[in-house]
This record gives C-alpha cells, structure tokens and sequence, in this order.
C-alpha cells in the first residue's frame, strides 16, 4: 500500500489549467449526480410541473417543492432513502 502513494505521488502531474480542471470535474460529477437524481425523483418532478401546468400551486406546495429540490441539490448528508446513496459527492 506504501508503494502505491509513492508511484502515484511520483507520476503526478499538476493540471494548471484551473478552466480545463473545472469542466473535467463538472462532467465527471455533476452531470451523473444530477442525472441520477432526477431519475430518482421524476415522481416529484412529475407533479411539480402538473401542479405549475395546472395553476394548482398554493404557498404551502410551493414551498415543500423548494426545500425537497434544495435538498436534492445540497446533497450530503441530508439525502436519505433511495438517496443517500449520493452521499460520497459532498
């Protein structure tokens, strides 16, 4: 195991690009975390769009739709169920 952080320290080569660096990390883990999770939540999504479309949308569902999407985006550990398994992106 010692070896291994030695090779890999080694070998490393700083990326000073910080543009390049953001866009690599943006693809390789925002687009599947946000992808994933709107295939987990299209039930949600589903209904908060019904209830916009059909100008069903009081204070109360508004609110309870933010705090669920807020939720969604901040990740970490307020995900639960079906979605802590995103816990490792925060």
């Amino acid at each position: 195991m010692p070896q291994f952080f030695f090779i890999s320290g080694y070998l490393y080569k700083p990326d000073t690009n910080y543009k390049i660096f953001i866009e690599k990390k943006v693809i390789h883990l925002l687009v599947p975390y946000f992808t994933f999770l709107m295939l987990l939540d299209y039930k949600v999504i589903i209904g908060f769009f019904y209830n916009l479309l059909n100008n069903s949308m009081n204070p109360d569902k508004y609110l309870m739709y933010k705090e669920h999407f807020l939720t969604m985006i901040y990740g970490g550990a307020k995900l639960t169920g079906d979605f802590g398994a995103f816990w490792f992106v925060n």
